[in-house]
């Protein structure tokens, strides 16, 4: 992406076992809906994140948008979008 865009962020880990945690459960939720409009393919889509407002369990969970570990607040997430293909 370009100057300016909206970066995304990942979390890498390269150990084993490293900062394991107790078990949890989480779910979570896509519903998208694909339309082709000549050659280009157009996906509408729904992403919610943690659909059951499951708690981690240590508190913290890893924020994508800026890449640090923040204070989980056992929230589901709705991400919407618009996604464009073109078929080559």
């Amino acid at each position: 992406m370009g100057a300016g865009q909206p970066l995304r962020y990942s979390k890498e880990i390269t150990e084993r076992n490293v900062g394991r945690k107790s078990g949890s459960a989480l779910l979570n939720l896509r519903v998208d809906y694909r339309r082709a409009f000549g050659p280009i393919d157009v996906t509408a889509f729904l992403d919610v994140i943690n659909v059951t407002s499951a708690s981690s369990s240590d508190d913290t969970e890893f924020d994508y948008r800026r890449g640090v570990e923040v204070k989980d607040d056992s929230e589901a997430e709705p991400l919407i979008g618009l996604r464009f293909d073109y078929a080559w």
